[in-house]
């Protein structure tokens, strides 16, 4: 499943109230002419910069495998159903982030336009798009929003030693009012910029037109992007914002990958499960599964795949019942790089995803059958097919080379409840100490 995240309900600190409509003067008089008598072509705004950007992923949200978060609460819904991807924000004062499994791209330039359908009865919510979310580590973002009901719009910011939002740039537009009430609403972010501490150009515009920009002077490092709602209020009822569609646009940065996380910090990006047959916690002791009768679980991990890699992380607990995995996806289904108990690894494949599990190698006997135990599951694209190990406590145990998925795209923690533990079967087990990397 996909992360949905909740931010912090902060206080907001106004950091530039100013919309920036157009450069400063340049000391020319305003004609567009220069000396010679030619005429200036007139700049690019940055949502016209953007769009020049390279597709990267496409939804209109009519597939509800497609990889966005889903869960209910009693502070925010979030669904997909049959007129799109909706989301509910119950709880005043809560803003709700999320993005999309196959969407872990890290982006330096990136646009994010949304089509959002009819909005009925929901009051001062504010939606629009998210970018420069980190995919591992302390939380920090941009979101850039609407409000058809005081028909306003922000630029915002989100960074762990602030704490507290910030609000960029900010405005008002009779244009605004009502947007999305009786017709569908298009809605584009646009940011572009080295950041990490370097200038980050931020745009908002609604329907093509841009209605507000400002250039954070101290940006925030590349990242993912999504989409958020808001609650900054009170008033309004219930009801979704239903979005019908999303295409993120952007340059990746293509510099590798590495990530720690020890799970002691419950904010660290794990999306968590608490259903019938599954919950998974922050637990004192690490990442904790705990599975009942036919109950399997994936939690994305939030770091985009690169064609050659590693994940090791240390599994803790009985596995009698069942299964603890690393997987890795990509077009057509997904990898398992599995162990059990009685000493068993085993290297399989789910077609589409969720297909009936085809064993690709495994062994058995291989190496103590109680204790804790580091699984490595390393990973290389080549011309004849994928090259897949998965070694335990530093013992490469089972090698193969498989072409039935391709394009691996992200990887997940996962967990499965073995058919043959029987009805009522219960698994329990902790992953701690994840080390994840990557390159080319």
């Amino acid at each position: 499943m996909a992360a949905v995240r909740v931010g912090q309900k902060a206080a907001v600190a106004v950091v530039v109230g100013a919309l920036v409509l157009a450069a400063c003067g340049s000391g020319d008089d305003g004609s567009g002419d220069d000396a010679s008598g030619a005429v200036e072509e007139p700049e690019a705004t940055l949502t016209e910069q953007g769009e020049d950007l390279g597709s990267l992923l496409e939804d209109d949200f009519g597939d509800d495998e497609s990889g966005w978060g889903e869960e209910e609460t009693e502070d925010y819904v979030v669904e997909y159903t049959d007129a799109g991807y909706a989301v509910s924000v119950i709880e005043e004062g809560t803003t709700l982030w999320t993005y999309a499994d196959r969407g872990l791209f890290v982006l330096e330039d990136s646009s994010t336009t949304l089509e959002v359908d009819e909005i009925d009865g929901v009051a001062d919510r504010s939606y629009g798009t998210l970018c420069r979310l980190p995919r591992s580590g302390p939380v920090h973002y941009y979101a850039l929003t609407v409000n058809g009901d005081t028909g306003s719009w922000a630029i915002t910011r989100w960074r762990p030693d602030v704490d507290e939002v910030e609000v960029l740039a900010e405005g008002e537009d009779e244009a605004l009012e009502g947007i999305g009430e009786d017709e569908p609403v298009e809605v584009t972010g646009t940011c572009l910029g080295e950041g990490d501490g370097e200038p980050v150009d931020l745009a908002l515009a609604v329907d093509g037109e841009e209605v507000g920009s400002v250039t954070d002077e101290d940006g925030l490092a590349p990242g993912i992007s999504g989409l958020v709602v808001a609650h900054p209020g009170e008033g309004g009822d219930d009801d979704p914002v239903t979005f019908t569609g999303i295409e993120i646009q952007g340059d990746e940065v293509d510099d590798g990958f590495e990530l720690e996380d020890d799970f002691s910090d419950p904010d660290s990006g794990f999306s968590l499960v608490d259903d019938e047959f599954v919950t998974t916690t922050y637990a004192d002791d690490g990442l904790r599964f705990d599975l009942r009768g036919s109950g399997s679980a994936t939690l994305p991990i939030r770091a985009p795949l690169t064609s050659t890699g590693s994940i090791a992380v240390d599994v803790v607990g009985d596995l009698t019942n069942g299964y603890a995995a690393v997987c890795l996806v990509g077009d057509g289904g997904r990898y398992e790089f599995a162990i059990t108990a009685d000493g068993y690894a085993s290297l399989g494949f789910y077609p589409g995803g969720d297909g009936d599990f085809v064993l690709i190698d495994e062994v058995t006997d291989a190496y103590r059958s109680t204790g804790d135990h580091r699984v490595t599951a390393t990973w290389s694209e080549g011309d004849s097919g994928n090259e897949l190990e998965i070694a335990v406590d530093d013992e490469v145990l089972v090698s193969a080379t498989d072409d039935q998925v391709e394009g691996l795209s992200h990887a997940s923690l996962c967990a499965t409840v073995a058919n043959a533990a029987g009805e009522g079967a219960e698994l329990g087990f902790v992953y701690r100490d994840l080390e994840a990397v990557g390159e080319g």
